[in-house]
């Protein structure tokens, strides 16, 4: 009896050990085994770019470009591929066959609504007939033979006059406006706007003053924030740990040609320039052929990179331990309530 238990306990501890064994290799594998990222663009009639994303000897692929299809127009395509099978593809054949049942479904339903249509437009049509002949029997002469209607039409006699009161008319004229009243009423309206605009002139003043000064306090808050020491060690260590992702993302070969020119000398001198500031003479294979006479851009490059999750990982961690960038954060906060 204790033979067949440790037996079964035996097993049990082998399957776990398996499973065990096989999440840290997928950990591992996930951790260690580089993303790896290809870019391929030209510049020549037609302009085209492909990127491509790959991952564990291409097991998942997802490739994004832009240029010619198959049937010669210029477009964007994409797919997701996992162990060749084109993901997107099979997507979009069953949605057409969705899109093929329904299209015959409602063929069917407008056909067979169609003749319904045809059979309620004969009804109506037979039905129509039917009562014009009836109406046509039982109407009599009154009915169908209409008398003419003649109209009044009352004529405007001009030598209609006017007769109003001529005591009314006299009193009107006699009436003089009264000047004075209506001078001061106009009078108290210019100065009371000229007053109130002066209140509101005032009011103005005093708002902005108050705002000049509240600006001035969140400037000065601000300032304190931006010269505390752990504010510009966090900014440091964020500059350190950007130029090391950088440097861990940049491509690791770069190949190809380029013949570029902008129609001024200095400044294609200047993007030159600019090219070998940023490349640092890492990429001997990319030939630059500067043409300081004419405007131009032709040519091809070639990008290929890699990306490791395990140092995208670390990194993580370094940022979310840093002390420096905990106050920093905390303080920014609290500036924000302040402001």
């Amino acid at each position: 009896m204790l033979h067949i238990i440790l037996l079964i306990l035996k097993i049990i501890g082998i399957i776990l050990l398996c499973i065990l064994g096989i999440v840290l290799l997928v950990i591992i594998t996930v951790l260690f085994v580089p993303v790896r990222y290809k870019i391929d663009f030209s510049i020549y009639e037609y302009g085209s770019i492909k990127c491509r994303v790959s991952w564990l000897l291409h097991i998942i692929s997802v490739n994004v470009g832009y240029g010619k299809q198959k049937k010669g127009e210029m477009g964007l395509y994409k797919n997701i591929k996992l162990f060749g099978i084109n993901l997107l593809g099979i997507r979009k054949k069953s949605h057409d066959k969705k899109n093929d049942d329904t299209t015959e479904k409602h063929d069917k339903i407008s056909i067979y609504d169609s003749k319904n249509d045809i059979v309620d437009e004969k009804n109506t049509y037979e039905n129509k007939n039917t009562e014009n002949s009836y109406n046509l029997e039982t109407a009599s002469d009154d009915e169908i033979v209409k008398n003419p209607v003649t109209a009044d039409i009352k004529e405007y006699d001009e030598t209609d006059s006017y007769d109003g009161d001529e005591e009314s008319i006299r009193d009107f004229t006699d009436t003089e406006p009264e000047y004075d009243e209506e001078t001061k009423r106009k009078k108290d309206n210019i100065f009371k706007k000229i007053s109130s605009k002066i209140r509101k002139i005032l009011f103005k003043i005093k708002s902005v003053c108050g705002k000049i000064k509240k600006m001035s306090a969140k400037a000065r808050s601000v300032k304190e924030f931006v010269e505390l020491d752990e504010t510009k060690e966090a900014v440091r260590f964020i500059k350190g740990q950007l130029g090391i992702l950088i440097e861990h993302v940049r491509p690791r070969i770069v190949r190809g040609h380029i013949k570029f020119g902008t129609g001024d000398p200095a400044y294609t001198a200047e993007l030159l320039g600019i090219y070998y500031l940023i490349s640092k003479g890492r990429y001997k294979k990319m030939y630059m052929e500067p043409d300081f006479d004419n405007a131009v851009l032709d040519g091809e490059v070639h990008i290929k990179g890699r990306i490791v999750v395990f140092s995208l990982v670390v990194m993580a961690i370094k940022i979310y331990k840093n002390e420096n960038l905990k106050t920093t954060i905390s303080n920014g906060k609290n500036l924000k309530e302040e402001l």
